[in-house]
């Protein structure tokens, strides 16, 4: 499970902590995945440290570090190379409700983060696949202007999981993606 948080200025108290230890309990998920652009609390560390469970946090710098695309690993060097990509942008969408779907806006809008200085590559974590408008829009969007997007579901981000787990390299499903992206276009 994959749970993000966006702060100002708020730090992440121990009560979203425990709020994620009951989620990872209560779902009987083998490990949640805290990403945030803020920071944990000292009680929150020290909670960290003594619960003994499954709770990975990428906070502030870890995280930059997670999305700036760096790496001298072949398959980000790869996705640097053809896409430009000097960044790897995620966004997160909780489309879980009846209706809400991975639709033609949501590419647009991160489409429209895919500017000259970030690259032309972006991804969409989703609990839901995308619908035909939004694979039509990604598309359109290869085609006008050279941006691929590509979609990530919970299987697929449990299989990243499971990749690290037994010492592969999760990002080999990101490039299984992107070459059934151009093999079916």
């Amino acid at each position: 499970m994959v749970q993000c948080k966006f702060y100002k200025s708020q730090k992440i108290s121990i009560d979203i902590l425990r709020s994620l230890y009951g989620t990872l309990l209560s779902e009987r998920a083998t490990k949640i995945l805290l990403v945030t652009n803020s920071e944990l609390t000292r009680s929150s560390r020290d909670f960290l440290a003594h619960l003994n469970a499954n709770i990975v946090v990428w906070e502030q710098q870890t995280f930059l570090t997670k999305i700036l695309n760096r790496s001298k690993n072949e398959n980000w060097k790869f996705i640097r190379d053809d896409y430009d990509a000097k960044y790897i942008v995620f966004e997160f969408k909780n489309h879980s409700e009846e209706g809400d779907n991975v639709d033609k806006q949501s590419v647009l809008q991160i489409s429209d983060y895919l500017k000259t200085t970030i690259g032309k590559f972006g991804i969409i974590c989703s609990k839901k696949p995308p619908v035909n408008s939004g694979l039509e829009e990604r598309k359109d969007v290869f085609i006008n202007q050279g941006k691929l997007i590509i979609f990530i579901t919970n299987g697929h981000l449990k299989e990243m999981l499971m990749r690290k787990y037994v010492k592969q390299d999760p990002a080999d499903v990101i490039i299984d993606l992107i070459d059934k992206f151009n093999l079916d276009f």
